[in-house]
């Protein structure tokens, strides 16, 4: 049995005693500050709660989601523009730092995906 979630999964999140349950195919990123997780979903919503980035990443299926720097683990369906001079990339309208070490492979990312017109 995979134990990597699909889009179609979902996770709980805990937040004040209330568990929310949130698709996978929902999320657009995760953002780490300290001991807490914020969770952006793609239509605007955002749930914050503590958890661990490190640990959730081993959950979720990589060729779906991407680490692309210590704080942001995204879905790389929600990449809606990559800026690689900057080292930035836009999803839901927030620019978000990458890595340099994640640069090349974002770069093949988009070499792979890519018409030339």
């Amino acid at each position: 049995m995979n134990s990597q979630l699909l889009p179609e999964d979902y996770i709980f999140l805990k937040k004040k005693g209330i568990f929310y349950k949130i698709f996978v195919d929902d999320i657009a990123y995760f953002e780490a500050s300290g001991d807490y997780l914020k969770v952006q979903l793609t239509d605007d919503r955002q749930y914050t709660s503590q958890a661990n980035l490190s640990v959730l990443e081993g959950k979720l299926a990589d060729d779906i989601f991407m680490r692309i720097h210590r704080s942001y683990l995204i879905k790389l369906s929600q990449i809606d523009a990559i800026d690689f001079v900057k080292c930035e990339l836009r999803i839901c309208e927030s620019w978000l730092p990458f890595s340099r070490t994640k640069k090349q492979e974002l770069k093949d990312l988009v070499e792979s995906r890519k018409l030339e017109m």
